[in-house]
């Protein structure tokens, strides 16, 4: 899941962006690797940032499916997004 997120969370180049700026994001997903919710637990100070970082996971999706050892109807991962990396909680 990572992997594929990571694939997609790239930054345009039409300005500079402040290597501050950090937005926090719980993501449900389905045992199909469908996205069921997405809850944003912290804003950055850029709305057009926090744009990119939902764009970035309507193009990861879905997501890969979850092993067939695995019997949780649903899990929630957290992402961080940060520019230039992302990290998970």
């Amino acid at each position: 899941l990572f992997d594929r997120v990571q694939q997609f969370w790239i930054l345009p180049d039409m300005r500079q962006w402040d290597p501050s700026l950090e937005t926090v994001v719980v993501l449900t997903i389905l045992p199909d690797g469908t996205v069921a919710g997405t809850m944003v637990e912290k804003k950055s100070s850029d709305p057009f940032y926090d744009q990119f970082v939902m764009k970035t996971i309507q193009n990861a999706s879905p997501m890969p499916r979850f092993p067939k050892l695995m019997k949780e109807s649903s899990i929630e991962v957290g992402l961080i997004f940060k520019p230039g990396k992302l990290l998970t909680m």
